[in-house]
């Protein structure tokens, strides 16, 4: 697949520019949601014992099969959205609010519910029968139950947050509930000794923290999103479970997979086996977080350009996973293997115990996952938007339950938990195999392109031949595309008044936002110009101050009929015009 290695096209450096400005905040809301795992294993071990990090690993298959309801709304709510957003559709947009909060009430109480009951009438006795784990497990699902509120409620209304480039309020609302959780941690375990009831209550507190700064935005009526009944329309609920139940799969999956793992090793290698795998795994789920991140921004840019059918930014999303992804994850990888023994400290004093050799081990090897796995995610996420479900779901079976599960019943008899370690390592090599394979199938011949690997159908947006793009970085880019987009109108049979008008309104809008806008050097715009059924369609992206033609156009000076003139005979053409500012994009698009 050489080519996949050839030279980017001009939309690559503004759409690395997009991923990577939002990257940051997403990384900080997946550490989050992994956090409270990391701190109530970290106390755990050191303050109370490995029965109550055994009972952490067993609440982690329930863990996963809640969250795989919330991914199910906080998925299928972005995609969607993000869909609605790149066609222009922002009420439809908004009754995907609606319907994913009152949706998530209604789990709640069911959850909060159910983990109650189970703790308080001690049915918790199909995890385990040893009396004594099960007991800080009782007390684990107590505390647990009250934080799910917060926790679902605050998962999704991150997602709208980042679409809203309300990244300050996300990135508070994260570290305060970092800091209140390691807090009360302390205050609970050490201070109190409220041991496995402390930990989860610790997380819960922690999480309702996060909510409650989150919400705030939502009262205050600033946001393009706002709950109602008014209105409210069911017939999206059916095609965001749909979207979403790939990725709540993939977390179901994973639950399974957690069950028989732990099966498998309290059976081959004990209850020291099992801690060293859950310490070993929790503390990998922060270093996981990048990935996660870089796949968070990912999917809500692939979701907005599969509504605008843009196949353009959709390459150049893959392309800054294989070229800037990979590579970032692959350093990361290097520098965990080289801190295993480090690492392990923080769990395991003694060097010399089997605890430390077996989680020194899964710092060495689980790691080189990471780099792997991004490329998996990426596919996956796509073939979700693309509404490739079948794909979809085959890749999340295979790298959520059957490659692990398998080879961990293979390899674990022979090779111990090195086994388990080794296992994850295949199956993210698997789904890669399986992507290439997929796409192998469908176009007839092994992929040679990134756009062989992701098998676009054929009448998915608008051919090469009917479209042209132009970056511009500074004034000078700007001079002179007037005449490149004449001659492109012209050529496509366009009639030679719109071919003209398009040229120079386009110019001059290009010319006003650099001069208006550019004010640091990482500034940059997308112009897209595009000839289809006899319409002209003219596309600006950038990520500089907003410039909305739709307003600026009736602000002019109408005692100076010279100024501005592309903009005020665009006026007299345009059939439709639309301005939006999602994910800290400017996007114009008219259509003549």
């Amino acid at each position: 697949m050489k080519n996949i290695m050839s030279k980017t096209s001009s939309d690559f450096k503004l759409v690395e520019q997009l991923c990577f400005r939002l990257l940051p905040v997403q990384i900080l809301f997946a550490i989050v949601d992994v956090a409270n795992g990391i701190f109530s294993s970290l106390f755990a071990s050191n303050y109370i014992g490995t029965q109550a990090l055994s009972a952490v690993g067993l609440y982690n298959p329930i863990r996963l099969f809640i969250s795989a309801i919330g991914i199910i709304l906080f998925v299928g709510s972005q995609i969607l959205v993000g869909r609605y957003i790149g066609k222009n559709q922002m009420s439809k947009a908004r009754n995907i609010f609606s319907l994913n909060v009152l949706i998530s009430v209604l789990f709640i109480i069911i959850v909060t519910l159910f983990l109650v009951i189970a703790a308080t009438f001690d049915l918790t006795v199909i995890f385990t029968h040893d009396e004594q784990i099960r007991a800080h497990f009782n007390q684990y699902l107590l505390g647990s139950a009250v934080g799910i509120l917060p926790q679902l409620l605050g998962q999704q209304f991150s997602g709208f947050l980042s679409l809203e480039n309300q990244n300050n309020r996300n990135i508070v609302a994260s570290v305060s509930c970092i800091i209140s959780t390691v807090a009360l941690n302390y205050l609970f375990i050490v201070v109190l000794k409220l041991e496995a009831f402390g930990l989860a209550l610790a997380s819960s507190i922690g999480l309702w923290v996060f909510f409650l700064v989150q919400a705030q935005y939502y009262l205050g009526r600033r946001s393009e999103f706002s709950f109602s009944f008014k209105n409210l329309d069911w017939k999206d609920s059916k095609q965001l479970f749909k979207i979403g139940l790939t990725s709540a799969l993939s977390r179901v999956y994973r639950g399974i997979s957690s069950i028989i793992v732990n099966a498998l090793l309290l059976h081959y290698a004990g209850s020291i086996g099992l801690s060293a795998f859950v310490a070993c795994n929790t503390f990998m789920d922060l270093f996981w977080s990048v990935p996660v991140g870089m796949y968070t921004v990912s999917r809500m840019l692939i979701s907005v350009s599969i509504g605008e059918e843009d196949r353009t930014t959709l390459n150049e999303i893959m392309r800054v996973a294989f070229f800037r992804f990979i590579p970032i994850l692959t350093v990361i990888a290097m520098l965990v293997f080289f801190s295993s023994d480090l690492l392990t400290q923080l769990y395991c004093q003694d060097t010399s115990s089997d605890m430390f050799n077996m989680t020194a081990l899964g710092f060495k090897i689980l790691p080189m996952c990471m780099p792997l796995n991004i490329v998996y995610l990426h596919f996956a996420v796509y073939a979700q938007a693309s509404s490739k479900y079948i794909f979809a779901n085959i890749l999340s079976l295979f790298n959520g339950v059957i490659s692990l599960s398998l080879f961990s019943f293979i390899l674990l008899p022979f090779w111990g938990i090195n086994g388990v370690y080794t296992a994850d390592v295949i199956k993210c090599i698997i789904s890669i195999i399986i992507v290439v394979v997929y796409a192998r199938v469908k176009i007839g011949r092994f992929p040679r392109t990134i756009d062989d690997l992701m098998t676009f159908p054929k009448n998915f947006g608008v051919p090469k031949d009917s479209r042209i793009d132009i970056a511009l970085q500074s004034m000078d880019d700007a001079v002179g595309i007037s005449r490149k987009i004449h001659r492109f109108c012209i050529d496509k049979g366009i009639d030679k008044r719109r071919s003209y008008f398009s040229s120079i309104a386009l110019e001059e809008i290009a010319t006003i936002i650099i001069d208006y806008g550019f004010n640091k050097p990482k500034h940059a715009i997308s112009l897209r110009v595009t000839c289809k059924d006899d319409t002209v369609i003219l596309r600006l992206k950038d990520n500089c101050k907003p410039f909305d033609y739709t307003k600026i156009r009736d602000l002019m000076n109408p005692q100076d009929p010279a100024a501005h003139i592309g903009i005020r005979v665009l006026r007299h053409i345009v059939q439709e015009a639309n301005y939006q500012k999602i994910l800290g994009m400017n996007t114009l698009t008219l259509k003549i």
